[in-house]
């Protein structure tokens, strides 16, 4: 059969149009800004966490959590032997004897809790900026809210107890040590604490503290809290329980801490009793 020399030329092959130089380099002009992009992002990441707490800092509140874990065991086998009731945050008299003295058998909650301890290297944390005194004895670094201690009667009748847990309504959110502490252990000095954002003895703050030497944290920008039901938690001054502000105007009769009556505002942890009831405890949420 006959064929045309047409049919033996095989048909073109279509290709797409070239590329101009001006394409090309837009394409890759935008890949290089969107590294670019993704590399200052991470930069000013690393560059954040780098700022506001090195590797050492993170490791430093992480020896702390654990330590506070601890002290809540202790605290718990504490209460489990003492039919449900918180160490108490002194014992003995202590207003004879010098805040910061340790000899004075005030008898202290850390001192309360010491048999249910496998260390008391566990009452310092490791970031604590006060550190030691000066035979390089730690200080202790965590202090009781004082919402956890009930007080009945006045001056030489005056009887201060720990609370039963039971009578506590929200135990996940009410705090029980806080980080606080100039005073070595035993001391009666710096054992209790009325607003969280405190930091030391002398940082017997009302509100939350204004001068910038009281009150800062031991982390960077926050604390680690170990609450009434055990468990501990980091949180920011941005956070609860920063933020907690039980409303108080008064004080709730029969179970107050007088002297405390105009406490408030942010971070208030000073009167036992409900929220409800005149007292800094939070409800359930």
């Amino acid at each position: 059969m006959a064929t045309s020399s047409d049919e033996l030329v095989p048909p073109p092959v279509e290709r797409g149009r070239p590329k101009s130089i001006v394409r090309v380099i837009l394409t890759m002009g935008g890949l290089m800004v969107c590294a670019l992009i993704v590399l200052v992002a991470l930069l000013f990441g690393l560059a954040a966490i780098s700022v506001h707490e090195p590797p050492h800092g993170r490791a430093r509140r992480t020896v702390c959590h654990a330590n506070l874990q601890q002290l809540g065991a202790a605290i718990s086998m504490y209460e489990q032997d003492h039919d449900g009731f918180l160490p108490t945050r002194c014992l003995a008299p202590y207003s004879t004897s010098a805040p910061g003295n340790p000899a004075s058998a005030a008898v202290t909650w850390d001192v309360s809790i010491a048999p249910y301890l496998r260390s008391t290297q566990l009452l310092a944390c490791p970031s604590n900026p006060y550190g030691r005194d000066a035979t390089g004895k730690p200080f202790r670094s965590y202090a009781m809210a004082q919402y956890t201690q009930t007080v009945t009667g006045s001056g030489a009748s005056m009887v201060v107890m720990g609370c039963n847990t039971y009578r506590i309504p929200a135990p996940t959110r009410t705090v029980l040590l806080f980080e606080k502490g100039q005073q070595l252990p035993g001391a009666w000095g710096d054992a209790l604490g009325q607003n969280v954002f405190q930091s030391h003895y002398d940082d017997f703050s009302r509100n939350k503290p204004t001068n910038p030497t009281d009150g800062q944290p031991f982390h960077f920008g926050g604390k680690n809290f170990l609450y009434i039901d055990g468990h501990v938690k980091f949180a920011t001054t941005s956070q609860y329980p920063f933020t907690w502000d039980s409303g108080r105007t008064s004080v709730a009769p029969g179970d107050i801490w007088g002297y405390f009556a105009n406490w408030q505002g942010p971070g208030i942890c000073a009167v036992a009793a409900r929220q409800d009831k005149g007292g800094d405890w939070p409800l359930p949420e």
